[in-house]
């Protein structure tokens, strides 16, 4: 399949942002195939599934684009009906409680694999080619582009790069992803607690990194993702009685002790952009142009917002046949969306640094501006509206109506 064949859209990469991407455009009538890596038989112990998400307004609205919600929102997932944000103090520095019906719930927690399953369905119901092969490579020419891989080749109109942080197409179009190292490392995990989470997502901000609760359909298990020094993330990872107490003894004023936790993993913390975002006919998505600390929540709802915006910005087959034509909406989307990002990566990176110093005026600072925003009920709809993705300068597909 796809040797000597010429597709409208090529989207390289095999997670959640690459089965959107081909699946929004299969939905607009181009032609479109997915070139992924092999698939590889992961077995899982225990029965908590491993990777959660957090899911905003936007994200909701694509996946209802992609008619997958009822699916992607299957039995294992949970809802936020609240926020709290701790610092040092066993009392909370802010607490999100949306005032206004529509704002709420503010997130959904959704398991990967379902997504993962639903989209895979969605797509080849849309008739999408699902070329599993290695990449070699991909030429970005301005006439056409051209994909490499192991036993064949085929040329598309427009090659979207969702493969990661490491992204092979990234690397072909030889455009640079500028990252700086956070000097953290994040542990996942779920843990089964004493108390109920009560639908509240929790982030408390410590010295050494936030940890943030993420709470799931059963009201004692939560998601947890603890953004630390690399030394404590590898005892961390170890799981274990270490693991719970280590938990406990940060979060155990409000969820009690830790009973249980399973699928302990971690992953280095780097925040960045790709010097650019399109190069001839090829353009980024998701981590494959840009990657965030994790403190937010709002990487993946990012990346689905890159690609709703992207599908805006090329949104018929004849914008593909001119590639002056395409380089104007190319540029477009570039501007648009780098300029979101960089303001995404301003408020992970500035909320990190600020509660980890160790600075007292910077602390105090902190603290009286969080204080400062709890008794304001407008100041945080607004923020919880922004964080929603679907208010300012959203792609039609996600705007609030």
């Amino acid at each position: 399949m796809g040797n000597g064949r010429t597709y409208d859209v090529c989207v390289v990469g095999s997670g959640i942002t690459a089965l959107v991407t081909a699946g929004i455009f299969a939905q607009k009538n181009f032609s479109v195939c997915v070139v992924a890596p092999p698939s590889r038989e992961e077995s899982e112990s225990g029965d908590i599934p491993p990777r959660y998400y957090s899911i905003s307004a936007s994200s909701r609205r694509i996946f209802e684009f992609l008619e997958v919600w009822e699916r992607v929102n299957g039995t294992n997932g949970g809802l936020v009906r609240g926020i709290q944000v701790w610092g040092q103090e066993t009392r909370p520095l802010i607490e999100f409680l949306p005032t206004i019906e529509r704002l709420s719930p503010l997130a959904w927690i959704l398991e990967r694999q379902n997504i993962l399953s639903a989209l895979l369905v969605a797509i080849r119901g849309l008739g999408v080619d699902i070329i599993e092969s290695e990449l070699i490579k991909v030429d970005c020419a301005e006439d056409i582009g051209l994909v490499h891989l192991e036993r064949c080749e085929f040329r598309a109109s427009i090659i979207v790069g969702a493969d990661g942080r490491n992204s092979k197409v990234r690397q072909s179009m030889d455009v640079s992803l500028v990252t700086k190292k956070i000097g953290q490392e994040a542990v996942v995990a779920v843990v089964k607690t004493e108390k109920s989470h009560h639908n509240f997502a929790c982030q408390r901000f410590l010295q050494t990194g936030p940890i943030a609760f993420l709470p799931l359909s059963d009201p004692y298990l939560s998601s947890i993702v603890w953004s630390c020094q690399p030394l404590e993330a590898q005892r961390l990872t170890e799981g274990g009685q270490f693991f719970n107490e280590a938990v406990t003894s940060v979060f155990g004023h409000k969820y009690g002790e830790v009973v249980d936790s399973r699928a302990h993993m971690s992953f280095g913390i780097e925040s960045g952009v790709a010097s650019s975002f399109f190069s001839g006919r090829g353009v980024l998505v998701g981590e494959s142009a840009h990657v965030m600390h994790p403190l937010a929540g709002q990487g993946l709802n990012t990346a689905l917002l890159d690609v709703a915006s992207l599908a805006e910005c090329i949104d018929n087959k004849g914008v593909l046949g001119s590639y002056s034509s395409l380089r104007r909406r190319l540029r477009r989307y570039e501007r648009w969306r780098k300029a979101e990002v960089l303001k995404m990566l301003s408020v992970t990176d500035g909320l990190n640094s600020l509660f980890s110093s160790k600075n007292i005026f910077t602390s105090l600072f902190t603290k009286l501006g969080a204080r400062s925003i709890n008794y304001s009920p407008f100041v945080k709809d607004f923020l919880i509206s922004h964080a929603a993705g679907v208010y300012g300068d959203v792609p039609e597909m996600v705007r609030h109506k």
